[in-house]
C-alpha cells in the first residue's frame, strides 16, 4: 500500500508511547471472531464477497461490529475497495511509456515488446518488480523477453496507442517520403 499521509514528527513520541500502552493487551479475539462470522457466512450459502469487491464482506462484517458497539462508522471507514495497486502500477507502466517510447515496439501482430532494460531493470528483482505492476491478462510472454497484449495494454496505461517506437516512427516517415520522391 501506498502511504501518501506523513506522520508528524512532534507526535511521534506520544503515539509510541500509546502503541506501548496497547501492545500488551492485545489478544487474537478479535481475529478468532472475525474468522468465525467470516466462516459462518461460507457456511450457511451467505454472501461473503461481491467478485467486484473481494472485501464486501469483511466490511460487513466490521459494519455489524460497529453497530453492535452501538458506535457511528468513522469516516475514514472504507466504503469500496480501494484500487491503489492497480492505480500505482498504471501511473508507472504509464511513465514508463511515456518516458521511454523507444523501448517499446509497437507491433502490427497486436503486441508490445518492451526492452525492460531500457526501463532501468537492471536485475532479476527489479524487472520482476515493474512486471507485477502490470494486470497478468495484458501479458502474453515475460522470460526471456516481455511481450504484451496492444489493446489490453495501452486500455490500463490509458494512453493511445503510438506506432512503434521514436526512431520506428522516424525511419517510416523518412522512407515514405524518399518513395514518393
Amino acid at each position: 500500500m501506498q502511504l501518501r499521509n506523513a506522520f508528524r514528527p512532534q507526535q511521534m513520541a506520544a503515539s509510541s508511547r500509546y502503541l506501548n500502552e496497547l501492545i500488551p493487551n492485545v489478544t487474537p479475539a478479535l481475529f478468532q471472531d472475525f474468522t468465525y462470522r467470516m466462516a459462518q457466512k461460507i457456511t450457511n450459502d451467505e454472501i461473503f464477497y461481491d467478485p467486484s469487491d473481494f472485501l464486501s464482506g469483511a466490511r460487513q462484517i466490521f459494519r455489524d461490529y460497529y453497530a453492535e458497539a452501538e458506535r457511528d462508522l468513522p469516516v475514514w471507514f472504507p466504503t469500496t475497495l480501494f484500487r491503489d495497486y492497480e492505480e500505482r502500477g498504471m501511473f508507472i507502466w504509464q511513465q514508463l511509456y511515456l518516458s521511454h517510447r523507444s523501448a517499446f515496439d509497437v507491433r502490427e501482430d497486436h503486441t508490445v515488446l518492451v526492452d525492460i532494460d531500457q526501463l532501468g531493470a537492471r536485475t532479476n528483482r527489479e524487472r520482476a518488480n515493474k512486471i507485477h505492476f502490470l494486470p497478468v491478462e495484458c501479458i502474453i510472454e515475460d522470460s526471456p523477453v516481455l511481450v504484451l497484449h496492444k489493446q489490453l495494454f495501452f486500455a490500463f496505461i490509458d494512453v493511445a496507442e503510438t506506432k512503434g517506437s521514436l526512431f520506428q516512427r522516424t525511419m517510416a516517415s523518412w522512407k515514405r517520403k524518399k518513395s514518393s520522391k
